[in-house]
């Protein structure tokens, strides 16, 4: 019995270390297919985040073009506008000069090229009214 019992003890231990191989084995096979799956859906996920990113750089210039072009329309507008304005201030500087040397101004302000009559005696009312009969006479005239 004592060799049937080593014998029955050896084909114990074989079968651990055949076992304990053939387990170490199959387990290094299924991390390296855990690990090429993982590997496999990250770069799937990095390959929708750059088709993201490119549709966001791509709608951002877009949005970046327009806003450019915008801009350059408003240069353009801002430049005619502001010749305009100059205008209108000429205009409006030469018709207070007109009133003012048309209506009776106790005092002449001159402030930033546009020259305002004062008046000191009466309310801002008669005095808007009585600009406003004095320009009708002078475009009459």
């Amino acid at each position: 019995m004592e060799y049937s019992e080593i014998i029955i003890a050896g084909i114990g231990v074989i079968s651990v270390v055949v076992t304990h191989f053939l387990e170490r084995r199959r387990s290094k096979a299924e991390i390296a297919k855990i690990s090429a799956e993982v590997q496999g859906d990250t770069i799937g996920n990095m390959d929708k985040s750059l088709e993201f990113y490119e549709k966001w750089v791509d709608n951002t210039n877009k949005r970046l073009d327009e806003v450019l072009q915008n801009q350059d329309r408003l240069m353009g507008e801002n430049v005619s506008l502001r010749n305009e304005l100059n205008t209108v201030k000429e205009q409006t500087t030469r018709m207070s000069t007109l009133l003012c040397t048309n209506l009776p101004c106790n005092q002449r302000v001159i402030d930033s090229s546009i020259i305002d009559c004062v008046y000191l005696q009466g309310s801002k009312r008669q005095a808007r009214k009585q600009a406003k009969k004095q320009s009708k006479k002078a475009v009459e005239n």
